[in-house]
């Protein structure tokens, strides 16, 4: 378990959820195993963050005012600076076609809301891995 904990030190995640709680969740969640958090409550700001700081790893929600997760996910792959950090859908629209959608258009992964911690971990590693390993 020692080694999987590794794979986390020393790198970023963004999180973007307009869902106070949720996001505060994920946060602690992910400093618990070591990984380094920033954080916004909406796509545009989350956005702007992505090009300051190029995290490892951005988890966004899908459904935000302003700049959807969508229209997010699709900026960070249309620029070079960020089209090469993973991505993590998470919502709560537990339809088939709108987890198809997401990784149709290219997303890493997809988690359903609501999750659970060894999920979240799980996945997370498992993005940073295959990262790591230019997958």
């Amino acid at each position: 378990m020692e080694a999987d904990r590794v794979v986390m030190q020393g790198k970023t995640a963004l999180i973007i959820e307009n869902d106070a709680i949720i996001r505060e969740c994920i946060q602690v969640m992910y400093e618990s195993e070591g990984l380094e958090v920033i954080s916004a409550d909406d796509g545009q700001t989350g956005y702007e963050l992505s090009l300051q700081h190029v995290p490892d790893l951005v988890v966004s929600d899908l459904y935000m005012v302003g700049l959807s997760g969508l229209d997010l996910f699709q900026r960070l792959r249309g620029d070079p600076r960020t089209d090469h950090i993973p991505f993590m859908f998470i919502t709560a629209d537990a339809r088939a076609s709108v987890r198809e959608k997401c990784l149709a258009l290219g997303a890493d992964d997809f988690l359903l809301k609501p999750f659970t911690f060894d999920e979240l971990i799980r996945k997370t590693r498992s993005l940073l891995v295959h990262a790591e390993q230019g997958e």
